[in-house]
């Protein structure tokens, strides 16, 4: 079914910022011939800059933008793949499976590009995203927000959608420096509930779902003043928060008499254990009804012990005062002269790349020949996805799409 969501061109924002509804990246720092800088900052960058002011000189994609040489560490290249299956799986959906497109993620990949445990992350990856194709028709009434892109005309997916809103109040030059600065940044999705309100989605994959968090967690923050710029005023109701849980599910055991154990201490969860009911029985047998309604106690309309889902929002006076600290942190990371010191402590030896190099800095060593032989700069556009095999679709795909909705692109958004 199509649905169609009104929204008036009256309420279109006041600002340029503009939604990108194409895969089209832009370059975070650029030189204009004449000059001039132009500058992108994403919250990734605020929080590492409010870290470490020296990791962030040599990370950001506005200085160094520079990355370990060699294969990425496993648990960011399992989240980047994550991330492109659930774009695939709730926008054009070409593979059909979200698993079927970690695969085609993982084979883009050159032997020397994996990391070294890369099959039992790919294992992980695929036993979680298969747990989600369970998960989500139970909680599907938010639908995919689709919107006509203003070039072709054509309905476009709201997933992996960057966005640029220009800082103007920061414009101008610094130490003799013509800059622009645009705060970018990507939503994982956008979608839409039954009354018409916008949501901004975000995966997160971690070792544990933390709820305790999102009060304060500045990137919630930071979307819903985003798509406060973005959309028509009152239109983003807050951010769907969904946290995936790093962890397969205990396989359910077959008993010496044939049957599925009944074990209540064993991690799994309705969908998965109706699943293996199914698969041995062809149906449920009534035996089981008892202990089916016993794990379905165990979760609610927000998730499980492997997925959790959560509705974050945020008021106005919030909204605004994320506008205020942005404009804040953006002008000094803009200054050319900003002092770089380091803010070492317990963590740095766990989660620091550039522990080696600071060290050297600090204690008079050749830090500029680690940096020159342990890191190299990263690239906008990963080599993987120009080497995704996509798979073939008929022609009829696109309007067969299930729950899409249409809306008419307005005048700056």
């Amino acid at each position: 079914m199509t649905t169609f969501l009104d929204i008036p061109d009256q309420q279109a924002p006041q600002a340029e910022p503009r939604v990108r509804t194409a895969y089209d990246p832009l370059p975070f720092i650029r030189w204009e011939p004449n000059g001039k800088r132009i500058v992108r900052v994403h919250t990734s960058d605020r929080i590492l800059y409010r870290r470490c002011r020296r990791r962030w000189n040599w990370g950001s994609p506005t200085r160094g933008f520079l990355e370990a040489a060699g294969s990425p560490p496993a648990p960011l290249w399992l989240g980047t793949g994550f991330h492109f299956s659930l774009e695939d799986f709730h926008g054009w959906n070409l593979w059909g499976d979200p698993v079927a497109a970690l695969d085609a993620y993982a084979q883009s990949f050159k032997p020397d590009e994996l990391p070294e445990d890369w099959v039992e992350n790919v294992e992980l990856g695929r036993s979680m995203l298969h747990y989600y194709s369970l998960w989500y028709p139970r909680r599907s009434e938010f639908d995919t927000l689709w919107l006509n892109d203003p070039v072709t005309g054509q309905p476009v997916p709201q997933v992996e959608v960057e966005f640029e809103i220009p800082l103007y109040d920061l414009w101008g030059s610094y130490h003799g420096v013509e800059t622009e600065v645009y705060y970018v940044g990507a939503f994982d999705r956008v979608c839409v509930d039954a009354f018409g309100r916008l949501w901004i989605t975000d995966y997160k994959t971690a070792k544990r779902i933390d709820t305790n968090k999102l009060e304060t967690d500045p990137q919630i923050t930071a979307y819903t003043w985003a798509g406060s710029k973005l959309y028509a005023e009152g239109l983003v109701e807050g951010v769907l928060y969904i946290q995936f849980a790093k962890q397969q599910s205990d396989a359910v055991t077959v008993l010496k008499d044939g049957n599925l154990s009944q074990n209540k201490q064993i991690a799994t969860t309705w969908a998965l254990y109706r699943e293996a009911l199914i698969q041995r029985f062809g149906s449920v047998p009534p035996q089981y009804v008892n202990h089916l309604n016993y794990l379905a106690t165990q979760e609610n309309a927000e998730g499980d012990m492997f997925i959790k889902r959560s509705l974050v929002r945020r008021n106005a006076y919030s909204i605004a005062m994320e506008e205020a600290k942005i404009m804040a942190e953006v002008k000094e990371m803009i200054d050319t002269e900003l002092p770089l010191y380091p803010s070492p402590d317990r963590d740095c030896f766990f989660m620091c790349p550039f522990r080696e190099p600071c060290l050297a800095m600090d204690d008079g060593s050749d830090y500029q020949h680690l940096i020159d032989t342990m890191f190299q700069e990263r690239t906008k556009v990963p080599a993987w996805r120009n080497r995704v095999k996509w798979p073939a679709i008929p022609p009829t795909h696109v309007l067969d799409r299930r729950n899409r909705i249409d809306v008419s692109m307005r005048e700056g958004l």
